[in-house]
């Protein structure tokens, strides 16, 4: 493995909040960059209380501030004063990247449009993310995941059959991380093609438009009308083995996508005992087969109630049948596929893997590249006199500035 640190020397500040914006450039920071997380003196940002929140889990520890925030330095900067604008101005003459979410009507107000930053910094990297996008009628709309990416994409009308009361929230993050992907592909596209021209760029990208595009199949299949009748009744009763959700005598949900030629089929009726009625000399062709399965789907329920997940794995393994249990979040952190693959990995500064033994990685995975090992995500305004000193600010100017709330 090389020693190189991909991003070794690229200064990036993170104007952001919550988690799509800050996950993006968090893995930056992993991969060597300088990240300087900005907030407010007098306001954190919302995830650092997340974990607070009723809905979700309760814990001492800020497990939803390291995963988006750690490797990071923390700075508290009032950007509503003249000051704040100075040091600003001063720290965007040396980034190679700034991100921001905030509304576009707050940018404006604080001056941190891209023609206010490129201004300052023609080669700077202007990454944005906004809820809705950056035109139409609602582009100064605030949104979080729920709103802009789950909810008026389309997939949480569509995850339940139509009529169903009560539809599925979504996860805490679970739009956000897919998005800060998106948001961190444009970055280094963008980071690329300065390289190349030496031109700096904008890049954005929405909540929404990560909605819409994990929900492309069904909004393409609206684009060309097609008829939605079949899957609307197909939602509402699986017609399909491979398709229908099992319960097994110990509550557990089990399902059968990867049984998908005939010799699969003959198996899992070996495993489930019902080789009289699928077999060989019955089917001996998949398409002759798919005419028929939806007969089976009700006696296939009986039969997989009668046996815990425990006894149906050991019985599916011997007859080569690959089922899919869906995991408990107890099952998952203990998951070997995390750990060989790392999807979490091991916290080695001892002073932080007391509280934090492993951490969830983000999902870009470089082969041979060496990353940052994990530190501590920032406490609120935890470099300001490392940082400002680096502009030439003095510990009695920073003390002033202090005093004054402009950090």
């Amino acid at each position: 493995m090389s020693n190189e640190l991909l991003f070794k020397g690229l200064k990036v500040i993170d104007a952001c909040s919550w988690i799509a914006a800050p996950a993006a450039s968090l893995i930056l920071a992993d991969y060597g960059a300088e990240v300087i997380k900005i907030e407010a003196p007098d306001r954190v940002d919302g995830l650092r209380e997340y974990k607070n929140y009723k809905k979700n889990p309760r814990s001492e520890k800020n497990y939803p501030w390291i995963v988006d925030n750690r490797n990071k330095k923390g700075l508290t900067l009032n950007l509503k004063t003249d000051e704040g604008q100075k040091i600003f101005r001063d720290l965007i003459k040396e980034t190679d990247v700034f991100i921001v979410n905030t509304p576009l009507n707050v940018r404006r107000r604080l001056k941190v449009t891209y023609n206010d930053v490129v201004n300052i910094n023609p080669r700077i990297i202007y990454a944005s993310l906004t809820a809705f996008g950056e035109k139409g009628p609602d582009a100064e709309l605030p949104g979080f995941d729920l709103t802009s990416w789950w909810a008026r994409s389309g997939m949480m009308a569509y995850i339940h059959p139509p009529g169903i009361k009560k539809q599925s929230r979504e996860l805490p993050g679970q739009g956000d991380h897919p998005s800060s992907i998106a948001l961190y592909a444009g970055i280094v596209t963008a980071l690329y093609r300065r390289e190349k021209t030496g031109v700096g760029s904008k890049v954005s990208t929405s909540l929404l438009a990560n909605g819409v595009w994990c929900n492309a199949t069904l909004v393409q299949a609206k684009l060309v009308n097609a008829d939605f009748d079949d899957f609307f009744s197909y939602l509402d009763k699986r017609k399909s083995i491979r398709d229908a959700e099992y319960i097994t005598k110990d509550g557990r949900t089990v399902f059968f996508t990867m049984v998908r030629t005939m010799d699969d089929f003959y198996r899992f009726a070996r495993a489930l005992g019902m080789e009289d009625k699928i077999n060989k000399d019955i089917y001996s062709d998949i398409e002759e087969f798919k005419n028929d399965e939806e007969q089976f789907i009700a006696e296939i329920g009986e039969r997989i109630r009668k046996k815990t997940w425990a006894e149906w794995k050991i019985i599916f393994e011997k007859n080569k049948i690959l089922p899919t249990l869906s995991a408990t979040i107890d099952e998952v952190v203990k998951d070997p596929q995390l750990k060989a693959n790392g999807m979490i990995v091991p916290v080695k500064d001892e002073s932080l893997k007391r509280e934090y033994p492993y951490i969830v990685n983000h999902p870009v995975c470089i082969h041979d590249i060496k990353s940052e090992p994990i530190k501590k995500a920032p406490s609120h305004g935890e470099h300001n006199v490392e940082i400002l000193q680096g502009l030439n600010y003095s510990l009695t100017e920073i003390e002033e500035l202090k005093k004054k709330n402009i950090i």
